[in-house]
Order: structure tokens, then sequence, then C-alpha cells
């Protein structure tokens, strides 16, 4: 696949790396600066993994489409029954799965609906935040699902000049996912035994 003008690399030694981070697209500060998660989520991701002491540096960033180059929706496009993935979102998965097969990390954290959807074909990240889930793109790796960053920035509605309520619970959200994601790194998650006797 050709590289673009626009695409923005992973970051991170995957190697070395404890966890791997995967977003959905990259935003304009990313592709200006070339590394993952350079912008206004970039910063909340890295205070968010902070607060649940996993340090930046132990994880490796990605995104499932690493340019700008088209509009989102000609790579993959949401929608009520899922997302549908183009040819070039197609090809931008096949380049994922061989670069995260290189990765020694067990632990996948998805943030937002198309890196859930992509790495274990589940839809709906409010869904399904906080769980661990087998990944079906690639064997042998845990996906926990959590919550997109820019939820947790604060956002202006235009029409009142306030800032909208919420975020702070979005943060508060992300950190637990990002201590659980923790646990299961360290081996000391025990997932709960949710069965019902009738």
């Amino acid at each position: 696949m050709p590289i673009s003008a626009t695409y923005v690399f992973p970051s991170g030694d995957p190697s070395t790396a404890k966890y791997i981070v995967v977003g959905g697209f990259p935003d304009k500060a990313s592709v200006i600066s070339g590394k993952p998660f350079s912008g206004p989520d970039g910063i909340e991701l890295k205070n968010c993994l902070h607060s649940a002491n996993i340090a930046i540096s132990d994880c490796y960033l990605t995104y499932i489409i690493k340019d700008v180059d088209h509009p989102r929706g000609q790579y993959i496009r949401e929608t009520k029954k899922g997302p549908i993935i183009s040819k070039y979102g197609q090809e931008y998965i096949k380049v994922l799965a061989k670069e995260l097969s290189k990765c020694s990390a067990k632990i996948i954290i998805t943030l937002g609906n198309i890196p859930l959807f992509v790495l274990t074909d589940r839809l709906s990240s409010f869904k399904w935040r906080g769980s661990v889930i087998d990944a079906t793109l690639l064997s042998n790796k845990k996906v926990l699902s959590a919550l997109d960053p820019n939820l947790a920035i604060p956002h202006i509605d235009y029409t009142t000049h306030k800032y909208l309520k919420g975020q702070y619970k979005y943060r508060r959200l992300l950190i637990f996912d990002f201590i659980r994601a923790r646990k299961v790194q360290e081996g000391t998650w025990n997932p709960k035994n949710r069965s019902i006797s009738i």
C-alpha cells in the first residue's frame, strides 16, 4: 500500500510495548506532527493513562486508518447496523493486522466504535466499554473496549455559549478502563462469574 503525504506512522516500540492503543482516524494535529494522538484527544488520552499508572512509553499507539487523503466515509462509514468498510478501509485493516502481529503486547485498548468493530466484530463502545474480549482480527490477544477520548474534552454549545456537561464522567470511565487494562497486563485481573442460576 503506497504511503501518502498525510500518513501517520505508529509510535512506540512493538517489541517492548506492554499495551497497544488503537484509535480510528488521525486528526489534523496528528497529521501535522506525523505522530498519533498529538491533538487534544491525545492530551486527554495521556492524562488518563497517567492517572491509571500506565506510562506512555509502555504504549504502542496507532490508528485503523492512517491518512486523511479522503473523507472518513470513503474508508469506513458508520451506520445504525454497523460500520460499512470500503476497499480502502479493508487495505488498512490488513496493514493493521500485520502491524499488530509484530507487537509483543497481549492487551489491545480500542478507543471508540470503529476500532472495537475492526478488532472484535462487536458494535458500540458504550455497550462494551470496560469489557475484556478475545480479538477476532488476531489470535492470542485480548481487547479492552474504551470510549473515544474526544468525549472527555470539554465542548462548547454554540447556541448558549456554555460548556456542555458530562465530560468529567467520560474521563473517569476512561481511567477506570485503563486501570482494568493494567490489571489484565499484570495478570491481576480476575473476570467475574456472571452465570445465572434459575
